[in-house]
């Protein structure tokens, strides 16, 4: 059943723009009885960019489901004699995304309190669990050198997203060399290199930071630029290469932070199987990382998952076998008929091809499954609010409309501009609508502005919610 086309005119008048040289594929869906709204092309696939994950986050909840939690643990070899360990210390990976500061120090308080104050060994990172593709073609660019952090690799075992993070602080005279660190504590492994300066109070702080070195090599964060003298400390997160001994040294600097001492080199190894079980350290639940990978469109979460999906006891997790698995969800659990496309669960890569039909038919599944809508609903960064979307929305639209609506957006630049925008509104007479809107520029043609496209999408959703339709 279809909203008369009268109706659903003010959104046609922000979607059907003579002057664009785009493809689009838009759909609005009223949830309590899948009557159309609106639609332009539904069948229509291109490329969704981060809408895609939308896909591995419901694949996520309902595969893994919400209460889920990954398992990393700590085992020893050798011998433990009273407070010490004569023997290497394993960290053996199990995938989990958001292995933080937080959960490694609360490891080397476990330890401590275990009475343990040293380890005579080496700790030995476990990454077995996926495969040595650390890097997707979305993310080679960064393999060099990088100016982001959203490029970082993807290991089994991997800490604060496989990034460091440096505070900046401004000394007390203007002129004066800045304090640059690492945080949340002293890492080995990189060296740290800063001419930043400090400039007087008031005036702006302009910092940039870039990483240099490829895997093998120690990397370089070489950190410029200046900070007012009544600035508060500037963080700057930068993706970082090594990552098993990146989190094997994240892992050194908390034990030695706790008071534990450790005499062996961090390195890369697989357990033989022989080694003592020492301590175990849950995830957050799956609720919360998934809330992470969609409030604020992380990629690494996103990857970390398509991996984590296709790793079992027989073969380590990769990312085209997580993408396969991507795939099955949308075509036995959602129904999806053949000639989409997903490649990458992070909606890096721009060969992911999916309609406005696909992604409402994704969106409808997932409401009729109580055990887990609500987290996924929850996961969908607010409109105007927060994460990735609390930009959008200007003026008396953004008082009007916040809080209404929930959606995952997806933005790329290159080879062509891609602008989406997909999830559910609460409109005032129709109750929940389900919606996609994907928006792409055509190769070989000039490309519209992210931010034109946004603008137009802004207005269609202020203007629906302010439409009565019944």
């Amino acid at each position: 059943m279809q909203i008369a086309a009268a109706k659903s005119a003010p959104l046609a008048k922000h979607f059907e723009l003579k002057n664009r040289a785009i493809r689009q594929s838009v759909k609005f869906v009223r949830v309590s009885d899948r009557s159309v709204i609106y639609q332009y092309e539904p069948q229509l696939r291109v490329s969704p960019a981060s809408v895609t994950k939308l896909v591995t986050a419901a694949a996520a909840l309902s595969k893994f489901g919400p209460t889920h939690t990954f398992t990393t643990r700590l085992v020893y070899s050798g011998q433990r004699k009273g407070a010490v360990i004569t023997g290497n210390l394993f960290a053996i990976g199990d995938g989990d995304p958001l292995l933080i500061s937080e959960k490694l120090w609360q490891i080397a308080a476990d330890l401590r309190a275990m009475g343990i104050n040293q380890i005579d060994g080496d700790i030995v990172v476990d990454n077995s669990l996926f495969d040595g593709e650390a890097r997707d073609e979305s993310r080679e660019e960064g393999a060099r050198a990088s100016s982001n952090a959203y490029d970082s690799p993807v290991s089994a075992f991997a800490v604060n997203f496989n990034t460091v993070a440096v505070t900046i602080s401004p000394a007390e005279k203007s002129g004066a060399a800045a304090t640059v660190r690492t945080d949340p504590i002293e890492l080995q492994g990189l060296s740290v290199e800063s001419s930043v300066r400090t400039t007087a109070g008031g005036s702006d702080t302009r910092l940039a930071a870039t990483r240099i070195g490829a895997e093998g090599q120690t990397p370089i964060l070489r950190v410029s630029g200046t900070i007012a003298a009544d600035s508060e400390p500037q963080k700057i997160y930068r993706s970082m290469v090594n990552p098993g001994r990146l989190a094997g040294e994240y892992l050194r600097a908390f034990l030695k932070d706790a008071g534990i001492a450790t005499t062996g080199r961090v390195r890369t190894g697989k357990v033989s199987g022989d080694e003592r079980n020492l301590l175990t350290v849950p995830s957050y639940e799956m609720r919360r990382i998934v809330s992470g990978l969609n409030t604020y469109s992380n990629n690494f979460i996103g990857d970390m998952l398509t991996k984590r999906f296709a790793a079992s006891s027989t073969q380590p997790g990769s990312l085209d076998r997580g993408a396969r698995v991507l795939r099955e969800y949308l075509k036995q659990e959602v129904g999806l008929k053949d000639g989409f496309a997903i490649e990458n669960g992070s909606g890096l890569s721009i060969e992911n091809r999916l309609s406005a039909d696909d992604i409402v038919a994704l969106l409808l599944y997932v409401e009729k499954d109580m055990t887990i809508f609500p987290d996924f609903l929850a996961s969908l960064p607010s409109y105007g609010w927060e994460g990735s979307l609390k930009k959008r929305m200007k003026g008396s639209d953004r008082e009007q409309v916040g809080g209404m609506i929930r959606a995952k957006s997806g933005t790329l630049s290159e080879p062509i501009t891609v602008s989406c925008l997909a999830g559910f509104l609460k409109h005032p007479t129709e109750g929940l609508v389900a919606f996609a809107v994907l928006e792409n520029g055509i190769a070989g043609k000039s490309q519209p502005s992210v931010a034109s496209l946004r603008s137009q999408q802004d207005l269609a959703l202020a203007a629906l919610l302010k439409m009565r339709l019944n």
